[in-house]
């Protein structure tokens, strides 16, 4: 079981929010093998946050601060273009979340133990390697061939992942709106990215745009218009209206 850790997270914007804490549900789950997950802290816990994530712009950003001076013990990261030097990391927007991330792994990363044979020859190479920083998230490998399909529909998601079984990607990801695709891009690296159009809590084309440019990526809609057409190809995406064309799928399948 992963080890629990409370976030105190002061200001942002609601886009923001939502993916922090997407972020936050995705790391909990078992499925991940996390040496650590996160949770939002609340008002009133009785428990302590152990990190504050800032947003600099935020109103009480310097109060927080402040206050952060009589608790040594609490870890901070700060999103702004002055970095305070109580910050363990500082990050200007526009955010990468897999960094942020990654930046909260390593400030709880458990300190290597020391286990050297003094009477070996060749200490310094013993003391080298229990030195190296150990990465505790790393985007998967490319070979793993991981997709993500974000759509509303859940029938229609089962049946893209269905087809995507059969061409031996089984590491597929769902999300049921934007910014929940937003959050799994910001913690893997894909190599098919799949957008409904028709999700309407943000723009689909953020997500296409935050999708790797070496992934092959693809739009989709009951009814999909010029416009969407030619912004798709400014994208460098391809577009399958529904119900999907099996031969088309196919073909693009093969480019994975």
């Amino acid at each position: 079981m992963s080890k629990r850790i409370l976030v105190r997270v002061v200001g942002f914007s609601d886009v923001e929010r939502h993916a922090l804490n997407t972020m936050f549900r995705l790391s909990q789950e078992p499925a991940t093998d996390r040496e650590v997950s996160y949770e939002a802290w609340l008002d009133g816990s009785v428990e302590s946050a152990e990190l504050v994530l800032i947003d600099g712009s935020h109103g009480s950003a310097a109060g927080e601060l402040a206050e952060l001076r009589d608790h040594p013990d609490v870890g901070l990261i700060w999103v702004g273009s002055i970095s305070p030097a109580k910050a363990w990391r500082t990050f200007s927007r526009p955010l990468r979340w897999p960094d942020v991330l990654t930046a909260m792994d390593m400030y709880f990363a458990p300190q290597p133990t020391l286990d050297i044979d003094l009477d070996s020859d060749d200490i310094e190479s013993q003391i080298e390697l229990v030195s190296r920083p150990v990465p505790l998230f790393a985007f998967d490998a490319p070979a793993e061939r991981r997709a993500l399909i974000a759509d509303a529909d859940r029938q229609a998601r089962l049946y893209l992942r269905s087809k995507l079984a059969a061409q031996g990607i089984t590491h597929v990801d769902e999300a049921g709106s934007v910014a929940d695709a937003q959050a799994l891009l910001a913690q893997h690296r894909y190599q098919l990215v799949s957008v409904d159009l028709e999700l309407s809590d943000l723009d689909p084309w953020s997500a296409i745009s935050q999708a790797p440019k070496s992934a092959l990526r693809w739009v989709t809609g009951s009814s999909i218009g010029l416009t969407q057409r030619l912004t798709a190809k400014v994208h460098g995406c391809s577009v399958m209206e529904k119900p999907l064309d099996p031969v088309k799928l196919q073909d693009l399948l093969q480019k994975i």
